[in-house]
């Protein structure tokens, strides 16, 4: 059920799943479900559903490069008439589609039809129920939660991918739904610039959680952060208020990855015309994502155009053991005779707070993790904890990779801890919105870059100085001075976003919240 995967892997280098023990564990369990039911009927169906799931999504990967997402099934009716005519024309270049998908699933019907009448097993009933909760499991998920969960995995396993987006399609989009708003906007374009001068590393630590105003180099009065507030004051660090854009990691990572800013614009998210791994990878960079989280945050953030990546289904033990730590050997890894060009995302600082630390004894918390005040206390903790790491990626960037380097420090957003009775961060409110935006620039001559002198950054706004740095600019012919936008949990759908824009000091002020679909009324 697996091998679809890497038989397509054999002749394109656009499908990149790969083997997740835990997946690989489940799928035997249901494997073993099936031949414990000993029903034909139920198999066959399965099977059947299975293999036109993976026709479609094996197809998608192969043509558009990237797997299948639920609106992209949606659009499949509006669209079956240009679908067709597209595949009448490309069969020719991708028919060894058919082969890895057709192989696998040959061999499943075959193997059961032949042997599962033989099973003499006792429980049938128990193993066909069984089946169908675990078959029922993703749509009743999806029934209750919001798109961004369904997106898919790139290294994610294709049928994996293909569960969690059908639930969702099914469950929420099917029959003419849409939860997506038709908003028009103009669209952007990419222009090349002339570089005197390039960086010869460009490294973007995006934190988890990290909270600007808990932060001791932003004037928090506890010592979060003392490492990057000494540094700061030897005037080694450049530190402005940064602005996330969104509240939740799933859509505040790819926004800004491709500096998309404006409410309901999906259509740009899709073409990425802005995707600082695909300039970075024309530009002659070896690209990275290192991570110590699920592999779905890569979902619209350029993955085709990075060449090292990791995340917590390449070694989940290693990342429980080690937790963010990890992250400084990966580093170790990369090459040190071309430029480099990637993303370092962190888990530390996500709740529960303590477990970004817990793993590591050599780390002393400085505040005890007991009492009414644990949550606080616990996230200054991570922090200090964060602090450390942070610093010494950026001192391992200026030793061990020579040439001009610049290493930035963001986060995906903040966090509420307690103000007005509320916690976590899927919330538009100031505290979620005020991330650190912080630049470390290593510069053996003069000119070196600076951070645009602003009180402060919106995501949009950091994406592109890093575009610039990369020798291009994008031009939004919607953009405004001054606006900037912070969305909610699911942009892929009638999102809630606020304005942000500066007080008569310059200081960020949010607006009321809007749905995305009060635009197209014009309200």
């Amino acid at each position: 059920m697996l091998l679809d995967d890497f038989l397509q892997q054999l002749y394109t280098g656009n499908n990149q799943a790969r083997l997740e023990t835990s997946y690989v564990v489940g799928m035997l369990a249901f494997n073993a479900g099936l031949w414990w039911s000993r029903s034909r009927w139920l198999t066959s169906l399965v099977l059947g559903l299975f293999a036109l799931m993976q026709l479609m999504q094996l197809a998608h990967i192969s043509y558009v490069g990237q797997p299948l997402n639920p609106v992209d099934i949606s659009r499949m009716a509006e669209e079956w008439g240009e679908i067709t005519e597209v595949a009448d024309a490309a069969w020719k270049d991708h028919w060894p589609m058919m082969l890895a998908w057709g192989l696998p699933y040959v061999a499943l019907f075959a193997l059961f039809n032949r042997y599962l009448g033989r099973l003499e097993l006792p429980g049938k009933p128990v193993a066909v129920v069984l089946i169908l909760v675990a078959l029922v499991s993703k749509p009743y998920w999806a029934a209750t939660h919001n798109l961004v969960q369904f997106m898919p995995g790139p290294t994610r396993s294709s049928l994996h991918n293909s569960l969690s987006a059908y639930s969702f399609y099914v469950m929420r989009l099917s029959f003419g739904r849409s939860s997506l708003p038709d908003v028009a906007y103009l669209p952007y374009q990419l222009v090349q610039t002339p570089l005197a001068s390039r960086p010869q590393h460009v490294w973007i630590l995006l934190g988890e959680t990290l909270r600007s105003d808990r932060m001791s180099v932003y004037g928090y009065a506890r010592n979060t952060t003392p490492r990057l507030a000494e540094m700061h004051r030897q005037g080694q660090l450049q530190v402005v208020q940064g602005i996330a854009g969104a509240a939740s990691t799933g859509v505040s990572i790819p926004l800004f990855m491709n500096g998309v800013m404006e409410p309901g614009n999906e259509e740009e998210l899709r073409r990425g015309v802005g995707n600082l791994f695909r300039q970075a990878k024309a530009g002659g960079y070896h690209t990275f994502w290192l991570s110590t989280q699920e592999s779905k945050l890569l979902n619209d953030v350029g993955a085709d155009a990075i060449d090292t990546i990791f995340t917590e289904a390449d070694n989940e033990l290693a990342v429980q053991v080690q937790g963010d730590s990890l992250l400084l050997a990966l580093v170790d890894k990369l090459p040190r005779d071309m430029p480099t060009f990637g993303v370092i995302n962190m888990r530390a600082a996500h709740a529960p707070y303590e477990n970004g630390y817990n793993h590591d004894k050599q780390f002393q918390p400085p505040w005890p993790a007991e009492g009414a005040a644990k949550a606080g206390n616990t996230y200054d903790n991570a922090l200090r904890y964060v602090d450390n790491l942070v610093v010494d990626l950026m001192d391992k960037q200026v030793s061990q990779f020579p040439g001009n380097s610049v290493f930035l420090l963001t986060s995906d957003h903040g966090e509420m801890l307690g103000e007005r009775g509320r916690w976590g961060h899927n919330v538009l409110t100031p505290e979620v919105a005020m991330v650190p935006a912080v630049s470390r620039v290593n510069w053996g001559e003069n000119g070196a870059p600076a951070l645009p002198d602003k009180p402060y950054l919106s995501h949009a706004s950091l994406h592109g100085w890093v575009l610039g740095l990369l020798g291009a600019r994008l031009e939004n012919p919607n953009e405004r001075a001054d606006l900037a936008y912070f969305h909610g949990v699911d942009f892929y759908a009638d999102n809630f976003f606020v304005t942000i824009m500066p007080d008569q000091v310059g200081r960020p002020v949010l607006g009321a919240p809007s749905l995305v679909s009060s635009l197209v009324r014009g309200l």
